[in-house]
């Protein structure tokens, strides 16, 4: 519960104790987490629309959630989760998302609020001990780069905000730090090879999961990298070099947590997405033996800036894919978060091409109507014994 401003010191004190008590019994990620991503409502704008349509982002959804229509539309959409086997729901809660005021130098204390409150929805009524959360919280960045500067001073201050106030009731994991990637084809932070990318989100890495360490032992947490990327062409080379990474430079780190995007040419089937997922695996488990919590996964439908468009039958041949590797093929259970489980903002957005990832298709009223793809997600996620 978010403390009240004028709480005195020693009180002060004792709520971040019990909220950091309440955060180390929390359950962590495992094989059993069937999760899903939670971004966007109604998300699907169009810029190109006279006037234009706005976008229902995460900060919208936080700013909009006492709004009785809007309150109709996100427990609906949570019982279609639960009815689909998701336990796990993820959100992202990302500085640059929001306008600078609420965010910098620390987030506000009235948005902090709102977040607890958003919390509260996924475990009130009939969602009541049936989803931990996972919470991704990223400082803010600049072109792809950390902004802040060592010893990143800001980036922990910020982080440090959201830690001490969140209400830990079904919060299961927190993420510092998102789509990080220390480690490039080129070679991974502090090598000859390493792109600037790689040298500024592992030295930030480094840096933040030593202060977590120090101040914060206890708490469930990881960070995510980008474990399959468009320019790594689903190569199974670079979620090796990440796991060693991880391995070398945050050994406390319980899990290694990535975003996994196989992306094949249209037309590929279910099959073939299975076996390039299935090298994935078999490369990681190589690597490491520390769990893999594929923190994001999916394939998105439509045409992109390149040209090249995947209908909804190769949406599914990769999820049927995807799924049908981690969950049948390999025997192995992991934990993993489909993106995203609501209405999708367009990428690759511009005359004629747009792409979406999102399982809603769209509200009728609101009621959400899910994706064919959803059926998908749902089989294996209820699925008793593979085929």
């Amino acid at each position: 519960m978010l403390r009240k401003l004028m709480m005195a010191a020693a009180m002060a004190a004792c709520s971040i104790a019990a909220s950091q008590a309440t955060a180390t019994t929390a359950t962590g990620v495992n094989g059993t987490v069937r999760g899903v991503t939670f971004y966007y409502l109604d998300g699907a704008a169009d810029p190109y629309a006279n006037p234009p349509v706005s976008s229902q982002g995460f900060e919208w959804v936080l700013d909009h959630q006492y709004d009785s229509d809007v309150r109709e539309r996100l427990d609906n959409l949570l019982a279609e989760y639960r009815a689909a086997g998701v336990n796990w729901i993820r959100l992202l809660v990302a500085s640059d998302n929001f306008s600078a005021p609420d965010m910098e130098p620390v987030p506000s204390d009235a948005w902090i609020k709102k977040l607890n409150d958003f919390l509260a929805i996924t475990r009130a009524g009939s969602n009541a001990g049936q989803f931990h959360i996972e919470i991704v919280l990223m400082p803010h960045r600049s072109n792809g780069l950390i902004a802040d500067i060592p010893p990143y001073n800001h980036d922990k201050a910020w982080l440090k905000k959201w830690i001490d106030n969140i209400n830990y009731t079904n919060v299961g994991q927190i993420m510092l730090g998102g789509d990080l990637s220390p480690c490039l084809l080129s070679g991974c932070q502090g090598s000859s090879g390493a792109a600037a990318i790689a040298n500024s989100h592992g030295a930030w890495i480094r840096s933040i999961w030593a202060w977590k360490d120090a101040n914060y032992p206890n708490l469930n947490a990881s960070y995510e990298v980008i474990g399959v990327q468009d320019q790594s062409n689903n190569n199974p080379a670079l979620i090796s070099m990440l796991a060693h990474w991880n391995d070398l430079y945050t050994p406390t780190n319980p899990t290694m947590s990535a975003s996994l995007y196989v992306t094949l040419a249209p037309g590929a089937t279910w099959q073939q997405y299975a076996t390039a997922f299935t090298s994935i695996l078999d490369s990681y488990a190589a690597a490491s033996n520390k769990n893999l919590h594929i923190d994001e996964y999916g394939l998105a439908r439509g045409t992109g800036a390149d040209g090249v468009t995947r209908t909804l039958a190769d949406q599914r041949a990769g999820y049927q894919g995807m799924l049908g590797a981690m969950i049948c093929w390999r025997h192995k259970d992991y934990s993993k978060f489909a993106w995203v489980a609501s209405r999708d903002y367009p990428y690759d957005v511009g005359p004629g091409r747009a792409r979406w990832y999102g399982l809603v298709d769209s509200f009728n009223g609101n009621v959400p109507v899910m994706s064919p793809t959803w059926s998908d997600i749902k089989l294996y996620y209820t699925l008793q014994t593979c085929p």
